[in-house]
């Protein structure tokens, strides 16, 4: 179930990690992503186990004690319920002396190794909770449509997650909450020019970028007066 494919991603997310973290800058960008493209050609070669390029259909709607979120409203519920408590347990997280730490590490690796944190297993720990929340919501989403194959998870779409972490604020618990919900409407606004869309998408992307390089999550601290990173 989704519990199993969060605590699968979590377990390969550690293993990799162990080796990978130790890189720096674009090199870890790079092995994470040829990682992943290794992963998604295993896949598909691998029919016995993943139906190959025909994928895994008839994936039973996700049940909790019994109860199945058959439908849309079930569902969206779970998503909501699922997305709050994420929430709410990333924002306590940030909030204790861990937390704290992970923060310290985030800003200067060098300054927090010289302070007696372990930036790697620090970095590690980050690495296996937010992997492990990813293929909780992959896990979702496979039950809720019903189908999944290795075509579902590419390149393109680790991009998009990306560009919307970046843009809603990797500093915010609220920058995964407000890119989605920025980002997935924003293409439709754009539907009536198709062949000038892309270049109203990346003009917006730029706008964004240079005006507000702490993502919209900042803004709204800027209108709070918060000044805390989470």
């Amino acid at each position: 179930g989704a519990a199993g494919g969060a605590l699968f991603a979590a377990l390969v997310a550690a293993i990799l990690g162990w080796v990978i973290l130790r890189l720096r800058g674009v090199y870890f960008v790079l092995v994470t992503f040829a990682f992943a493209e290794l992963v998604r050609l295993v896949m598909l070669s691998w029919p016995g186990l993943t139906g190959g390029a025909n994928g895994i259909a008839g994936i039973p709607s996700a049940t909790l004690l019994g109860f199945a979120f058959d439908t849309k409203i079930r569902f969206y519920s779970l998503a909501l319920a699922t997305a709050a408590t994420v929430i709410t347990f990333l924002y306590a997280f940030f909030r204790t002396p861990t937390g704290h730490a992970v923060d310290a590490v985030a800003e200067n690796p060098a300054l927090a190794e010289a302070s007696g944190l372990s930036v790697h297993r620090i970095q590690l720990m980050a690495f296996t909770i937010g992997s492990g929340i990813a293929g909780l919501g992959g896990a979702l989403l496979a039950h809720y449509v019903g189908f999944v194959s290795p075509e579902s998870f590419n390149t393109g779409l680790s991009i998009a997650l990306i560009i919307m972490l970046v843009i809603g604020g990797r500093q915010s618990v609220w920058g995964p909450v407000i890119g989605p919900l920025i980002l997935t409407p924003l293409p439709e606004l754009f539907r009536g020019a198709v062949q000038t869309q892309n270049i109203f998408y990346g003009a917006a992307l730029i706008l964004i970028l240079r005006f507000l390089p702490g993502g919209l999550a900042s803004l709204l601290m800027r209108m709070s007066g918060d000044r805390a990173p989470h």
